[in-house]
């Protein structure tokens, strides 16, 4: 686009902003009226101002300092990654210290099992602790298959009384 054409280009965007702004005042809208009934003010620049080239946008206003304890998106990410490292080094610190702890907790209960005269076999083991098999309650003559009443029943009781093979 040549100079010129854009000069002109300019101007014909404000000329047809003005014919609009005249149009909606005509129609009543009270978006476009001051208090006095008078049309609201608008800042634009004089058509004089526009050159060749030149934008007809109002000036950006300079950017305000940040605030006092603000951060700004290359603070975040330098602060999270500072977070992390300190993640890190203080994980580190917690497993030393936990080794730690364990050895001394390990040494206390050798020194009382010692002490007390309590074998590892003394000491209830998680293998088993549980209940176990149910004792079975139900018993086909026939087979001899037991069902302790648990679980899905077996076809020999399905659909018979459950009294006829109590055990």
């Amino acid at each position: 686009m040549s100079e010129s054409s854009a000069g002109k280009c300019i101007a014909a965007v404000l000329d047809l902003c003005d014919s609009l702004a005249q149009i909606f005042l005509q129609s009543g809208n009270a978006a476009f009226r001051g208090t006095s009934r008078e049309p609201a003010k608008r800042w634009h620049p004089p058509r004089s101002q526009y050159q060749a080239g030149e934008t007809c946008r109002r000036p950006l206003a300079p950017r305000r300092p940040a605030k006092a304890g603000s951060r700004n998106r290359r603070d975040m990410s330098t602060t999270y990654r500072e977070l992390l490292a300190q993640r890190r080094d203080l994980d580190a610190r917690i497993e030393a210290a936990k080794q730690v702890e364990r050895t001394q907790a390990i040494a206390t209960i050798r020194e009382l099992m010692e002490q007390f005269g309590i074998e590892a076999s003394d000491l209830p083991s998680k293998r088993g602790a549980g209940r176990g098999p149910a004792p079975a309650r139900y018993r086909d003559p026939v087979s001899g298959a037991t069902w302790n009443g648990r679980g899905r029943k077996p076809l020999w009781i399905v659909g018979k009384d459950r009294r006829d093979f109590e055990i």
